[in-house]
């Protein structure tokens, strides 16, 4: 669809912070007017009913795993890009954390040409900072962000000291930022839950809390030493981990970092009866670490909201709680989660909201965000504030099924996906009134 109006929505600018009403017309992919009011008869001009929605520019997913190359049972570049369409996000970085990890030249390009081919929205890889995600050599970086990749990341709990510091210095002169995951390697342990009186009572070996924040403190110091450097942390789950990040930021030191919904929504209790849609890494945690991650989204400490998502096959959860696979869905579910919990329920500002889920993702990263002026091709996510709907096999549209969200009504329904200027997804006919 080439020429299209949005009509009437609110417009959230995480850039400058404010709410406005305004209308915003496209032709050719491009954005030709705002505030214009069209003639109710003009031809050849879809006219768009946004009443109750709200108009949020370029969100991207800072952390979603499609699980291509090599987990296609699980999900696809396809399959994982089109639930992001119909879940209002135009953009994606995608996690190298898959069966064959993308860690050379090679599988950066393969990623690539098949995302070019597959996705239907942006997407974007980040490559492993040691080959294999092993944690003892360090992988081609530069050569690897000539290839496409726009970030390195790793998990920081298996790197030797040594390693650690290397891959930060390397990374600084290549510009990128280090995406470092501060969870605990769990597989060798056999580890399954956070580490308490719940695992001791389920019989589930524990996670420690406290391993977190080390591993933070371990990255931190790599850095300290390496002020060119930037870090980014990928998903934090536990209060003391936000304190060290808090502490780093007034430092003045080069840090951000990322959590997702489920860790400001549950707590260890939903892993109760053994529930292995519940089973996540890092683990869901206590009362404790929910409010400090609250505070952190509510204090800027925490800079990004990302999904989180990693499917998994029907038969890689419905098993036994030790067994289960690790992971969540949650990328079509991401902003209605974001916008029931923090602005429905908590009454959070929505551009300071929104900003960790558009501007902050695009600035860390380092990527020209789309600008939201004329003769410019931005992305668009119409959400209905007003609207709700049930968390259903159905209504999630990832090959993953399974969320600790499952049966709960949930607000923020995805209107229309407007992606460098084009309309690529509506959820009824656009002739219809978005409010029906």
């Amino acid at each position: 669809m080439k020429n299209f109006v949005l009509l009437d929505g609110q417009f959230v600018d995480p850039v400058l912070g404010r709410c406005e009403s305004r209308n915003f017309l496209f032709t050719g992919g491009k954005l030709v007017g705002m505030g214009y009011v069209p003639d109710e008869d003009e031809d050849n001009l879809v006219q768009i009913d946004c009443k109750g929605c709200i108009i949020v520019p370029n969100i991207l997913d800072m952390w979603a795993n499609f699980r291509e190359p090599g987990g296609e049972d699980k999900e696809t570049i396809s399959s994982g890009s089109l639930a992001a369409l119909k879940g209002g996000v135009p953009a994606v970085l995608c996690s190298p954390y898959t069966p064959c990890p993308i860690d050379t030249p090679e599988t950066v390009s393969f990623f690539k040409s098949a995302a070019t081919r597959d996705s239907h929205v942006n997407v974007y890889p980040a490559a492993a900072l040691t080959r294999g995600l092993k944690g003892e050599q360090l992988a081609e970086v530069s050569l690897m962000q000539r290839a496409g990749a726009v970030a390195v990341a790793d998990d920081a709990a298996h790197l030797s000291s040594a390693v650690l510091k290397n891959g930060v210095a390397y990374a600084a002169m290549t510009g990128q930022v280090i995406i470092f995951g501060a969870n605990s390697r769990t597989l060798a342990t056999g580890a399954a839950m956070n580490e308490g009186e719940m695992a001791t009572i389920l019989g589930l070996k524990g996670i420690s809390a406290s391993d977190e924040a080390l591993n933070v403190e371990r990255v931190l110091v790599a850095l300290r030493s390496n002020p060119g450097a930037r870090v980014h942390f990928s998903h934090v789950s536990t209060v003391a981990a936000v304190d060290k990040i808090r502490q780093a930021k007034a430092e003045g030191l080069a840090v951000t970092c990322g959590t997702s919904p489920i860790y400001f929504n549950f707590t260890q209790k939903e892993v109760e009866g053994y529930n292995t849609s519940a089973k996540v890494n890092p683990p869901l945690r206590t009362d404790k670490d929910v409010e400090g991650i609250l505070m952190g989204i509510k204090d800027g400490t925490i800079d990004v909201i990302a999904s989180h998502h990693l499917p998994c096959t029907i038969d890689e959860k419905r098993t036994d709680f030790q067994s289960a696979e690790f992971g969540v869905t949650g990328i079509d579910l991401l902003i209605p989660l974001v916008v029931t919990k923090l602005i429905k329920e908590l009454g959070m500002d929505m551009p300071s909201v929104f900003e960790k889920l558009s501007k902050n993702p695009y600035d860390i990263l380092g990527l020209d965000r789309p600008k939201v002026s004329l003769d410019q091709s931005p992305s668009f996510s119409v959400i209905n504030m007003a609207k709700s709907f049930e968390v259903t096999a159905h209504t999630i549209h990832s090959h993953g099924k399974h969320t600790p969200f499952m049966g709960q009504a949930l607000f923020g329904v995805v209107e229309h996906t407007i992606i460098d200027g084009e309309l690529r997804y509506s959820a009824s006919p656009v002739s219809e009134s978005v409010n029906a």
